[in-house]
């Protein structure tokens, strides 16, 4: 069994754009320019975000099964620790706005998966105004500040927020994507709880800490 994570003091200074006030957990680590080989979870994440031109593509099944494993470690380890009747599940939105023919919703299908059998509220908070380069393509790392920017709430979900909003994503890096998201919500909604799950979160190679350094 896969278990719940919280990023703490030990460990948050890889993910720079977060504060010791934000709340973000994981379930494991996905080691950085390691390869799909490197390990479960590296395999498990290469495969959730195989390029939506694979579909149809006899690899497209990986992906499939990438989405119900993922809902499957969230059943396990989350059916208990959300209170669903005060909770609204919200994915990050994807890099490409939903009219682009590459618009990956893999995670808002894998909470519609986890949420079969459990009638919470999933939504579709989150909209992006504009395509944007997939942070796992690019070395440009937009500030939290551009990428909120590009955001959007999507009115027709708005309605009747739980008291907390979870924000969910597949690997934390930064963390640029989620402060990006808080904000935007708790602008618009000052009174609710904002917090992260993620799959994955980032683990940054020894050899990578003066990069690192200088990424900062």
């Amino acid at each position: 069994m896969n278990r719940l994570l919280k990023i703490d003091e030990l460990v948050i200074a890889e993910h720079y754009h977060l504060n010791v006030g934000d709340e973000c957990y994981y379930f494991m680590e996905y080691e950085s320019r390691a390869g799909y080989s490197a390990s479960e979870a590296n395999n498990l994440i290469s495969n959730f975000k195989k390029s939506m031109s694979f579909k149809g593509h006899a690899s497209w099944k990986y992906k499939t099964r990438a989405i119900v494993t993922i809902a499957n470690i969230f059943q396990e380890s989350l059916a208990d620790f959300i209170d669903f009747e005060e909770t609204t599940l919200v994915p990050i939105p994807p890099s490409k706005n939903k009219s682009n023919a590459d618009h990956d919703d893999r995670m808002l299908k894998t909470l519609n998966q986890f949420n079969i059998h459990l009638n919470g509220d999933v939504r579709e908070l989150i909209l992006m105004r504009e395509d944007m380069q997939a942070a796992h393509e690019s070395q440009n790392r937009p500030s939290p500040q551009e990428l909120k920017e590009n955001m959007i709430i999507n009115e027709e979900a708005s309605a009747d927020l739980g008291d907390t909003v979870i924000l969910f994503d597949d690997v934390l890096t930064t963390g640029a994507h989620f402060i990006a998201c808080k904000n935007l919500i708790q602008e618009r909604f000052p009174e609710k709880k904002v917090i992260g799950i993620f799959v994955a979160r980032r683990k940054i190679p020894v050899l990578d800490i003066f990069d690192f350094v200088e990424e900062q």
